[in-house]
């Protein structure tokens, strides 16, 4: 599915076109600075159909695979499907800092 991703200085906002897919059949996994959506896209039966003239919509399973420039912080993740779409914030986890290690010796 098509996404746009939009970055602030504290988390990344994605919006995932889901239009016609069964929200309960989603999956969404954070691993480090990767986001893994998986789910399935049902082709909806059409009774006494006797001829198809066009075909554009991919239907089955699918996979996509967001990874982002630093790690994310999973416990803050926030999704919301609506109107078709998955919304999915995602807070980044603060930059670490360089800090001096004072060095001892005898």
């Amino acid at each position: 599915p098509a996404a746009d991703i939009h970055e602030t200085e504290s988390h990344y906002h994605i919006f995932i076109d889901l239009a016609g897919i069964d929200p309960s059949s989603v999956e969404l996994v954070i691993e480090g600075r990767v986001l893994h959506l998986t789910g399935e896209r049902c082709r909806p039966r059409v009774e006494d159909c006797n001829r198809i003239h066009q075909l554009e919509i991919d239907f089955g399973p699918f996979r996509r695979v967001f990874q982002f420039p630093m790690d994310l912080n999973s416990d803050g993740a926030e999704s919301l499907y609506r109107q078709g779409f998955l919304e999915v914030i995602l807070p980044k986890l603060p930059e670490s800092q360089c800090v001096r290690v004072p060095l001892h010796h005898e």
